[in-house]
């Protein structure tokens, strides 16, 4: 809490000090700009793309679930996560 206060803080004595004002362009190009908030943001995209989520189930005793990057919107369900 006391460092999101601080850079609140911060921020409201970079926007006093500034010629004009903050605007909605001017946050959404600093974003732009910052490697890590794009990287998030294309995942989150990637994430909410309009596919259609599907379990696959594969006979195996070894409980395990996972998914892979090689085919998306699956989710894979061995049989031993359902029997244990």
């Amino acid at each position: 809490e006391k460092s999101k206060r601080k850079c609140i803080d911060e921020l409201s004595k970079d926007t006093k000090t500034m010629d004009t004002p903050l605007t909605t362009k001017a946050i959404e190009d600093a974003f732009k700009s910052d490697d890590k908030v794009q990287f998030w943001s294309e995942a989150a995209a990637r994430l909410s793309a309009c596919y259609e989520w599907k379990c696959v189930l594969i006979h195996s005793s070894i409980p395990n679930a996972f998914v892979s990057e090689m085919l998306p919107s699956r989710i894979f369900v061995t049989t031993g996560m359902i029997e244990e």
